[in-house]
């Protein structure tokens, strides 16, 4: 497009040349042609050997504004070259140098924003990062006043100079009039109508074209970050509103991944359910608690501890986080969540969601932790056992901690009695202990598969606790 602006400036200039200068058609038409053109010839190598150096190598976001002054510069050198050698042939020299220079300027003003242009929408498909400052925003609202204030002054001017000749020009008494003034009057005024129009015409073209490619490009990111993807982003080009949009776009983007990949790490640390409840629940709420009425599952290694002293650090860890991981999936599966890790036990709590029987989720959970248990085999000597206690009752939830530091988790006589009740399972020999209360919960066919192991002390209480007690039978199922 570059060349084109030459190559459409080289032929409007020698067209116009011949109406303000009536004296160049006694000269040979191919020396005037020449004076025409060679200054574009010039200034297209002038572009292609420079223009890397000094605009492409530049910061990108630099290139739009170099590309602006480099183009302009170029027009400036050509027009003072024409003005200067076309004073051998007009009859008014500083009018008509003038009035040349001005003309080749209108022109170059026009392709060096359309250069400017062209340059930005080709960086809109790099990943540049131009910082917009508030205070520095160069606005569309101020691009467009100033483009169009530029312009009208080019105009007057050229148009003054025009108006001039034919009044008679100050500093030269040789000037047209009559007839042949007023056409060259009118040959000036048609130049410049003309010339803006078709100019101006093409910088709309031009800008919409970029505005539409910003927009476009906007969107697509914004449909690629709805399916999960963080790592695209807008480019930043220019410092007005739409590099402020796009920049407001980055950090939203930047906001909604952190926000995920902390989601992400809080669902590897609690439960789903947890999380959503700390992410959507006030923080007033969750520091008073709240209270539920749930079934709770505490569940712990046999014999793990003291096998563990004889295992290499990296095969403990890589061990609980496989059995975690299992033990997650079945409480997962069976409606309950996991709210801590400790050592080897786990506690989970079950009834969060209502519409199911949280003790029998809680005691079908405890099934099929016995069956995962049953694959368990650190080495050929030793297979770990599990116990399991059940308990139903109401506990508290909340965040417990310093305001630097809290977690969020369920407490109360409940769970202890939870915890109690496991550590029966060593004492009574039986893999799940139940308290009265859970078995109350319930359903006939799945009482039926408890023992009624009768009241029973636990650290702690007072008062001895009615328990039932099971290990797991193969087929057993409501």
């Amino acid at each position: 497009m570059s060349y084109f602006y030459y190559i459409f400036s080289a032929v409007l200039l020698v067209a116009y040349g011949y109406w303000v200068c009536p004296d160049l058609t006694q000269q040979p038409t191919t020396l005037i042609a020449a004076n025409f053109i060679l200054p574009f010839i010039v200034a297209a190598s002038i572009k292609w050997r420079f223009e890397e150096e000094l605009v492409d190598a530049a910061p990108a976001g630099h290139q739009p504004g170099r590309q602006f002054y480099f183009d302009i510069a170029i027009y400036a050198m050509a027009g003072a070259y024409i003005a200067l050698v076309m004073q051998n042939y007009c009859h008014n020299a500083n009018l008509s140098v003038a009035k040349l220079f001005m003309g080749t300027m209108l022109i170059g003003y026009f392709a060096s924003i359309d250069n400017t242009l062209r340059r930005e929408r080709s960086l809109t498909g790099d990943n540049i990062n131009v910082k917009v400052n508030d205070e520095k925003l160069f606005s569309i609202h101020t691009k467009f006043n100033t483009f169009l204030l530029t312009t009208l002054v080019i105009a007057l001017i050229a148009t003054g100079l025009s108006t001039a000749e034919v009044i008679g020009w100050p500093f030269t008494a040789d000037h047209p009039r009559g007839e042949q003034g007023m056409q060259i009057f009118l040959a000036d005024i048609m130049f410049i109508m003309i010339t803006v129009l078709i100019l101006t015409f093409r910088l709309i073209h031009a800008y919409a074209r970029n505005m539409h490619q910003v927009l476009k490009q906007q969107l697509e990111i914004l449909e690629v970050v709805k399916s999960g993807n963080f790592e695209q982003k807008v480019p930043v080009t220019s410092h007005d509103e739409a590099g402020l949009l796009a920049q407001g776009i980055n950090q939203l983007i930047k906001d909604i991944g952190d926000r995920d990949r902390m989601r992400v790490i809080l669902g590897r640390i609690v439960s789903p359910n947890i999380m959503e409840k700390l992410l959507t629940t006030d923080d007033s709420t969750l520091k008073s608690g709240q209270e539920y009425d749930v079934a709770i599952l505490f569940c712990d290694l046999r014999g793990f501890t003291s096998l563990s002293e004889k295992m290499p650090a990296e095969e403990v860890i890589f061990f609980l986080n496989a059995y975690f991981s299992e033990m997650t999936t079945i409480v997962s599966n069976n409606n309950g969540i996991i709210n801590k890790f400790m050592g080897d036990a786990v506690l989970a709590i079950f009834g969060l969601d209502k519409d199911s029987n949280p003790i029998q989720d809680a005691v079908q959970a405890s099934r099929d932790i016995l069956d995962y248990a049953k694959t368990i085999h650190l080495t050929a000597q030793n297979d770990l056992g599990v116990g399991v206690g059940i308990h139903s009752g109401t506990v508290i939830a909340g965040t417990i901690g310093s305001e630097e530091r809290y977690e969020y988790t369920f407490i109360g006589d409940a769970v202890n009695t939870a915890s109690r009740l496991d550590g029966l399972t060593k004492r009574l020999g039986h893999r799940i202990i139940i308290s009265v209360d859970a078995y109350q919960g319930l359903s006939d066919t799945m009482m039926g598969k408890f023992t009624d192991l009768g009241p029973q002390m636990l650290r702690g209480k007072k008062e001895p606790v009615h328990v039932y007690g099971s290990g797991y039978i193969e087929g057993w199922s409501e």
